[in-house]
């Protein structure tokens, strides 16, 4: 081949190689609907592909809830190959009703480098609890030797549920005054019970405390079925 024909090929080649790239494809889209479902540990998979014409890389699979997690044994794919990530979610009882949480994928695409995958559920409780969060915060009373606070649990189930609140970390101090008793209490359907909190403590200790450092753990146990029980951490007010 003349010297004249043979550099435009070997240009187009070098061309050609310079822009051979990876791409990932999340076969069946990058939203999943999980369903509906209760309190406990799940696990799923789902399938990536490498659509582009170099090494695809993962490096990282990365949510933005700690109760989500995904994991890939499979770090890298050649052109045309396909992969399996699974994920792992833990669903605890701070949720309820539609959530939605998402996992970053990060691979050495040049043009995506970060594919978001999108989890959808519906998360189903027996009791609702409130204060809704996982804390529940108690005050000094005027004489300053106690701290206070209420639990407000709701069935919010079809059935009647038996409800058990007992202190699960009794590491300073605290204990309950209402519903000591090993026998559980019975709460129809759409029925509140209200569960006082009563923080005995070292006033040293009390004080020197940061705060929102735990004081203590109530655990509620149910005979619900999408929520077995529910652990609050008691948080003392300053």
């Amino acid at each position: 081949m003349p010297c004249s024909l043979l550099f435009p090929v070997l240009l187009v080649a070098l061309s050609l190689c310079a822009h051979a790239a990876p791409r990932l494809e999340v076969v069946g889209g990058t939203t999943r609907d999980l369903g509906a479902f209760g309190m406990g540990q799940y696990r799923g998979e789902f399938a990536v592909t490498n659509v582009g014409d170099g090494v695809l890389q993962i490096t990282d699979g990365r949510s933005s809830c700690g109760c989500l997690i995904a994991s890939s044994e499979c770090r890298s794919l050649k052109p045309g190959d396909t992969g399996v990530l699974v994920w792992r979610m833990i669903e605890s009882r701070s949720h309820r009703g539609f959530q939605s949480k998402g996992v970053s994928i990060s691979t050495n695409d040049p043009v995506t480098p970060v594919v978001r995958v999108q989890f959808n559920w519906m998360c189903l409780v027996d009791l609702e609890i409130d204060p809704s969060s996982t804390n529940l915060v108690v005050r000094r009373d005027t004489l300053g030797n106690l701290w206070k606070g209420t639990l407000k649990l709701t069935n919010v189930a079809d059935d009647t549920l038996a409800i058990t609140p007992r202190v699960a970390g009794d590491f300073r101090g605290m204990r309950l005054i209402k519903l000591l008793s090993a026998t559980p209490v019975r709460l129809a359907p759409g029925r509140t019970l209200l569960v006082s909190a009563v923080v005995e403590h070292d006033r040293a200790i009390t004080d020197s405390l940061a705060y929102g450092s735990a004081y203590g753990l109530i655990r509620v146990e149910t005979s619900g079925r999408s929520t077995p029980w529910m652990d609050v951490t008691v948080i003392p007010l300053h």
